[in-house]
């Protein structure tokens, strides 16, 4: 620990724990001043409801909030998320992901340029060269804009959106300015 720039660090492998996750890497090092931590080399963050992988990781600890530096896997009983880049809020399970990240749980694949995901309600919004593939109905959707909500079992799809139906013989494509899929709760 160094007094003079509040600094703690370890380098032959080390963990920080606080109150709602272990961060554990090969090196890491804490400024207890601004809360904030970097995690460099095998880092692994266990939560409660996920395990974070990645070989870099920036974490502040009063937020809680963990900033993805190069790319990570986050692993949960309800899905997995390939994260290029981005943050991921611990506490409220809420994040943001960048350069073609995706997001896939139970039967649903949602990958985009950005995407805005919040794992305890479903909600999922994709920017950018949206793609979201539902494996059970054999469907594909494309466009720009996608708004997806998992215990509805819903999407919408709008700007250039276009709906490709593998579930016979010949594939249907169908295009439309604003296009929604949902299952029917009757």
């Amino acid at each position: 620990y160094d007094r003079v720039t509040s600094i703690g660090y370890y380098f032959d492998g080390g963990m920080l724990v606080d109150s709602v996750n272990e961060l554990s890497s090969d090196y890491g090092q804490l400024n207890t001043e601004s809360d904030y931590a970097e995690f460099r080399n095998s880092v692994r963050l266990k939560n409660p409801d996920f395990v974070l992988r990645t070989q870099r990781l920036h974490y502040n600890t009063r937020t809680n909030v963990a900033d993805i530096v190069k790319p990570a896997t986050i692993v949960s009983d309800s899905g997995f998320i390939n994260a290029v880049g981005g943050w991921y809020n611990t506490s409220t399970n809420e994040s943001e992901f960048w350069h073609r990240s995706y997001v896939i749980n139970k039967h649903k694949r949602l990958d985009a340029d950005t995407l805005f995901y919040n794992q305890k309600t479903g909600i999922g919004k994709g920017f950018g060269k949206v793609i979201l593939i539902d494996s059970t109905r054999n469907v594909t959707l494309k466009g720009e804009y996608c708004y997806s909500d998992e215990k509805r079992d819903s999407a919408l799809m709008t700007k250039n959106a276009l709906y490709i139906d593998h579930s016979s013989e010949d594939t249907l494509f169908l295009h439309a300015d604003t296009l929604i899929t949902f299952r029917d709760q009757r």
